[in-house]
């Protein structure tokens, strides 16, 4: 059952331009004034940024492309999580998520002021920088492949709803 407001965007198949419609659905709307953030949660083929390309300079680009994102936030959470021995240090880490501390590191724009009127936004939330602590440095791919989603999502607590 769906809540209200929430609207699923997800299919088994690849290829039918749900990025595509997300990247002109989130311009569309930054350009309307809005504040828009996107995140690539496309973590095996990542691919969001790719759509505004003709809108970011190569330096940018690159920053995009280095720019911790997903991937480290769930790394970061984990390692976290492992080091918290405490109630205290436990809830001041949630904390940390709650306020988004974690996500400020990695909101990067996608689109100038100059392309949007005054107020709106356009950034992104990418997938993963190339090397992530895992608590070692290891290649965004040797960091996918060896995080496990299941000890993520049922002892690690993501996605926590912390209730007083």
């Amino acid at each position: 059952m769906r809540k209200a407001g929430s609207s699923p965007y997800y299919s088994f198949k690849g290829g039918v331009g749900r990025t595509m419609a997300l990247a002109n659905v989130a311009f569309l709307a930054a350009l309307n004034g809005k504040r828009v953030l996107v995140m690539d949660w496309d973590l095996e083929a990542p691919g969001l940024s790719y759509y505004f390309r003709g809108l970011l300079d190569g330096p940018d680009s690159k920053a995009l492309k280095d720019a911790p994102g997903i991937l480290d936030i769930v790394w970061n959470w984990s390692n976290a999580l492992k080091e918290a021995t405490t109630d205290e240090a436990t809830r001041s880490l949630i904390g940390s998520f709650d306020d988004g501390t974690p996500f400020q590191n990695c909101v990067r724009p996608l689109v100038s002021g100059e392309h949007l009127p005054p107020g709106a936004t356009l950034d992104i939330i990418g997938p993963g920088s190339p090397m992530i602590a895992t608590p070692e440095m290891v290649s965004y791919e040797e960091a996918l492949a060896t995080f496990s989603w299941p000890t993520f999502l049922e002892k690690e607590a993501g996605g926590v709803c912390w209730i007083d």
